[in-house]
This record gives C-alpha cells, sequence and structure tokens, in this order.
C-alpha cells in the first residue's frame, strides 16, 4: 500500500509517463512524504488493505461459488456460445473482453462480467455500508 491516499497515485501507477508530465503533483507528493517521516511511512505501507480494496477478491469467490446459478466459465469457452455464464477472467481479460465486445471505454476496472438470457452485464464490486466513505 502506498502511504498516502491521492487520486493521482493510481494514476501515475498506470502512467509512467505522466509523472514527467506533472512535475507539481510530484513535488506536492514528495513533499507529503518528506514530511511524514520514514516511520510513518514504514507504518502506512505496513497497514492492513482496506475494505473497500479487498472487496473484489471476495467478489470473485463468491461467483466461484455459483451464487448466480451459473458457474465461472473461461474465457474461450464464454465466447464460443450464447448459454448464461459468467466470464472467470483476471482484471486485464474483463477489461478486454468489455472494450472487445461491448464497446466499454471507461478506465475503471471491472470485477463481473456476465451473460444472461443473451443480454451482457458488467460491474465492479462495492462493500455498501451505512457509514461513509470512497
Amino acid at each position: 500500500m502506498f502511504p498516502i491516499k491521492d487520486s493521482y497515485i493510481a494514476y501515475f501507477k498506470r502512467d509512467k509517463s505522466a509523472i514527467e508530465r506533472n512535475p507539481n503533483t510530484v513535488d506536492r507528493l514528495c513533499g507529503r512524504l518528506y514530511e511524514m517521516g520514514l516511520d510513518t511511512i514504514y507504518a502506512r505501507c505496513s497497514e492492513p488493505k482496506e475494505t473497500n480494496r479487498q472487496i473484489g477478491p471476495l467478489f470473485r469467490r463468491w461467483l466461484n461459488k455459483g451464487s448466480l446459478g451459473v458457474a465461472p466459465v473461461p474465457y474461450d469457452e464464454f465466447i464460443s456460445n450464447e448459454k448464461n455464464a459468467v466470464l472467470d477472467a483476471g482484471d486485464n481479460l474483463l477489461m478486454k473482453f468489455a472494450t472487445e465486445h461491448l464497446n466499454y471505454t471507461h478506465f475503471k476496472g471491472l470485477d463481473f462480467v456476465g451473460r444472461f438470457n443473451k443480454k451482457y452485464v458488467i460491474g465492479e464490486a462495492k462493500f455498501l455500508t451505512d457509514f461513509g466513505g470512497h
């Protein structure tokens, strides 16, 4: 875990060249790290993931139990027919399928691609509570 919550962190992880194009943001983040000090940086990097960061794998485990009435199937089987199914794939393959076959154009990762009655459903797992969050 990166020790600072900032939306630019994920952006920089995805697009390494963005670091060079955003020197002021890099300076701001570096300044925050220097202010924290090494002990705090280490402590924050060692903290467990937040629940909302763990939910994707838990959701996949739930899908693999057949909770939706269909067993997840590999990519080749999923694209070879029109039967009800859930695509059993990692983040990149879910995104690839949605982009190539469903004209999905968002950058947000997916946790779910399914087909029911010849209609496709895509989604992201979220942990809902009555408390605030991001």
